[in-house]
């Protein structure tokens, strides 16, 4: 007769959850129906392969916020910018992604991913990262985001 090791069964895989810096601009966030839309994408984002939005509380008061800002970019693992056509006049999401691509050079993190939430054309400095078109048929795009977050 066989018989069952109970402690077979509670084999934990070791998985590590990813630091994700969400860049978008705010003005869309509120701009309708594109918040509604950036709401849902923000959701499967949240809920993908163990990432955790990650944004530390600023607590030191002597640190400026672009220092503050610096610092939590370059300790996340992905940076992900929702890409709309507001987002990149907006001089805190350039900002942040200087900062991104900064710290990717110099120690290879964050990894960048572009998600496309309005149709337009990829600038040519942002086409050599990943970039996935959420800008139809969003349920059937969330494996292409969670391929790129963990390639």
């Amino acid at each position: 007769m066989d018989t069952y090791d109970k402690s077979q069964s509670n084999v934990k895989r070791e998985s590590r959850i990813l630091n994700l810096f969400e860049c978008i601009s705010n003005n869309d966030v509120y701009r309708r129906p594109l918040g509604i839309y950036i709401e849902q994408v923000r959701r499967y984002v949240r809920g993908l392969c163990g990432t955790k939005i990650w944004l530390p509380d600023k607590t030191d008061p002597d640190l400026s916020t672009e220092q503050w800002l610096q610092e939590t970019v370059e300790e996340s693992d992905i940076f992900l910018l929702y890409l709309t056509k507001n987002s990149l006049r907006n001089s805190w999401v350039n900002l942040e992604l200087s900062f991104a691509k900064k710290s990717q050079q110099s120690n290879g993190n964050p990894k960048i991913i572009i998600a496309m939430l309005e149709k337009r054309s990829i600038p040519k400095t942002l086409a050599i990262h990943a970039v996935i078109d959420l800008t139809e048929n969003l349920e059937g795009k969330v494996m292409d985001l969670q391929h790129a977050v963990l390639v």
